[in-house]
């Protein structure tokens, strides 16, 4: 349940280090439509956003050898809850998961995705 004005995010593709496979949330949509988000979903759009974490200990048996501190991107779907309280909203979270990078003949990173998953989630407008 959330109430109008809400801020909503969807956290889409998360560049994990050393992870062979991401995440990205390609579309956020009205269920049986792949360009139409709910009008329910205002000001949507994808945002950036960078944050640093420790990924662990360099040196699980010695901590003094210090933690390897790792960025992370997350390339999000933001948008503002607007609507009627009760209204119930449909939606469907086209995600797909991609490859591991491959590095190009030209030096670029290339995935491709391997499977589209499709969540079907309910969302309730409480007052």
């Amino acid at each position: 349940m959330a109430n109008n004005g809400d801020s909503l995010r969807w956290w889409g593709h998360t560049i994990v280090p050393n992870i062979s496979t991401q995440a990205i949330i390609s579309s956020i949509n009205l269920p049986g439509s792949s360009t139409q988000p709910p009008p329910q979903f205002t000001n949507m759009q994808n945002t950036n956003i960078s944050f640093y974490n420790t990924g662990g200990a360099v040196n699980p048996a010695n901590l003094m050898d210090g933690l390897a501190i790792e960025t992370h991107s997350a390339f999000c779907i933001d948008a503002v809850l607007s609507g009627s309280v009760g209204q119930t909203i449909n939606y469907d979270i086209d995600v797909l998961i991609m490859s591991a990078p491959l590095v190009s003949p030209n030096g670029s990173l290339v995935t491709y995705p391997i499977v589209n998953v499709v969540v079907d989630p309910v969302l309730i407008i409480g007052g």
